[in-house]
């Protein structure tokens, strides 16, 4: 059997010891689900590195050497799988991004069948951020979808989906925004001439 490389993205920082239990269970079904319906050798340098003794995913510059160790992998690897069962991470879209720009392919999934619990009204209430955007480019709203991400959402949030009030919004896009591969789906609600991510910490 020959087994296809791959670097896995999974949310793994949390705001609670708890939460941190789960996303770490929910990396390491994600790398059965590689290797056993998949037939993928999967890389998870936030399950590796973060183990005790190794580097302190507390401390920045060990946090950064992690990920960057990571990113080296990925020249190896054939693809990178993202599941989006827990939302959308800065790491996870760090390491898409690093994907795209190597031109290793982005493959997106679910471990559960469907979309992210909360987009159903099952999980706790989200918490939001917003910004207004200028509705007359398209990529504006990758733009703002990918600086809300990465500048506004606290470290160990996830996002779950995108929402904004316009209809038009899925006339350009479909049902998601698609950044660096990442597809996040569009809700439509909210603010007029804005978008707002809905995230979970």
């Amino acid at each position: 059997m020959e087994f296809k490389r791959v670097i896995v993205e999974t949310p793994y920082k949390a705001r609670t010891k708890k939460g941190l239990r789960e996303n770490i269970q929910f990396a390491r079904d994600c790398a059965r689900d590689c290797l056993v319906v998949y037939c993928e050798a999967p890389f998870l340098s936030h399950l590796l590195y973060t183990q005790a003794g190794i580097l302190d995913d507390n401390n920045p510059q060990e946090r950064q050497d992690g990920i960057d160790a990571g990113m080296a992998w990925g020249a190896a690897a054939e693809a990178t799988v993202v599941y989006l069962d827990r939302g959308v991470s800065t790491g996870m879209l760090y390491g898409a991004k690093n994907a795209q720009n190597s031109h290793r392919p982005v493959i997106c999934r679910n471990l559960n069948d469907g979309i992210p619990l909360p987009l159903f009204g099952a999980g706790k209430m989200l918490s939001t951020k917003s910004l207004t955007i200028d509705e007359s480019d398209p990529d504006n709203i990758n733009k703002a979808v990918e600086e809300l991400l990465l500048k506004e959402v606290p470290r160990g949030g996830r996002v779950f989906y995108i929402q904004a009030l316009y209809d038009h919004i899925l006339d350009v896009y479909g049902p998601y925004v698609d950044l660096y591969g990442i597809q996040i789906p569009i809700a439509i609600g909210g603010p007029d001439h804005s978008i707002s991510l809905l995230y979970e910490l």
